[in-house]
């Protein structure tokens, strides 16, 4: 299991304040909300749904982040998501 556990369904959790999930939240909301404004596409979407916490729990798990992260952005343009590659 790579989630924290919740002994509530996430969509009908209430926000907790200061909490990551609030947090993160917040930001995506005001992001979308100023890209939207920007591009004049009131309500479109910005994001890829969801995130996942995971707790790097030694160097190794560590450092495998680390390396996803650095090579993310080269693998994006051969990704589904990669505007060109959608079909």
């Amino acid at each position: 299991m790579h989630r924290a556990p919740t002994d509530v369904p996430r969509e009908f959790a209430k926000p907790i304040a200061r909490s990551l999930p609030t947090i993160v939240g917040m930001f995506k909301a005001a992001v979308t909300r100023q890209i939207n404004r920007l591009r004049g596409t009131p309500g479109a979407p910005v994001w890829q749904r969801n995130y996942y916490e995971t707790v790097l729990r030694n160097e190794r798990m560590l450092n495998a982040r680390r390396q996803y992260i650095e090579t993310n952005s080269a693998r994006w343009a051969t990704g589904e998501n990669y505007p060109a590659n959608i079909k």
